[in-house]
């Protein structure tokens, strides 16, 4: 694999893995000052702004320099005017928040959420043996929201009808709600090739809530603006 396209961790400003993107944007992230370089030495976490990255990365290839998780000048890339130490894991300078953590409300979804289990009678079937139930049928103006709907049987579909619950001696094992997206769902990260990302994947060791990611954010324009700029970039397929 070119190294541009090696993939590098990103984290937010409360050091929260949120994604992962390739070196080629990383090293753009740093230029442009949106996010710094994160590098382990003698088992502290030391950042460095783009001009401070490439004194290290010389220091780096012509002393052999090694960080905690080592050093291989395999990983540097080369340009005219650089030589620059692909980083491993960057952190962004504004950015506080996630990319879209919703999921999408679809058929598929909602038995992935139900486990493909009738949340009636508690029988797990094949995708092809379920149905989606309106808790509140929609001719007595239930809506089709996560809250409202549950994977169930043919029979208990049958059953139920268009009825409400209490007017059936049928119970729901659980009440549904909208399924929660760890921020790492999707990146299919590989920590054993990337060991310095152990850390930062490992939800045990977070000492910062999911969720508490909109009380501190900066109040100048440049920030926001930056902020919105970051999210429409982690959103797209990086």
């Amino acid at each position: 694999m070119n190294i541009l396209e090696e993939k590098v961790l990103v984290l937010n400003r409360l050091w929260q893995a949120i994604n992962v993107c390739s070196a080629k944007r990383a090293i753009c992230f740093l230029y442009t000052g949106h996010a710094k370089a994160v590098e382990s030495r003698n088992g502290n976490y030391e950042l460095y702004d783009f001009p401070k990255w490439l004194e290290y990365s010389q220091n780096n290839f012509f002393s052999g320099t090694t960080s905690d998780i080592g050093n291989d000048n395999n990983d540097f890339i080369h340009s005219v005017s650089y030589l620059v130490k692909k980083p491993n894991i960057i952190i962004l300078s504004f950015y506080l928040g996630y990319p879209n953590l919703r999921i999408k409300l679809s058929r598929e979804n909602i038995y992935k959420r139900d486990k493909y289990t009738c949340q009636y009678c508690g029988t797990k079937l094949d995708q092809k043996k379920l149905n989606i139930d309106h808790i509140l049928p929609r001719h007595r103006g239930g809506k089709t929201t996560w809250t409202n709907v549950v994977t169930c049987c043919f029979n208990c579909n049958l059953k139920k009808g268009g009825k409400i619950l209490s007017e059936t001696n049928m119970k729901l094992l659980q009440k549904p709600r909208a399924p929660l997206r760890y921020p790492l769902q999707n990146l299919h990260i590989e920590t054993r090739e990337n060991n310095s990302w152990a850390h930062f994947v490992d939800f045990n060791k977070w000492e910062v809530e999911i969720g508490e990611n909109r009380e501190h954010l900066p109040s100048s324009k440049q920030a926001s603006l930056t902020e919105n700029r970051i999210q429409g970039i982690l959103t797209t397929n990086i």
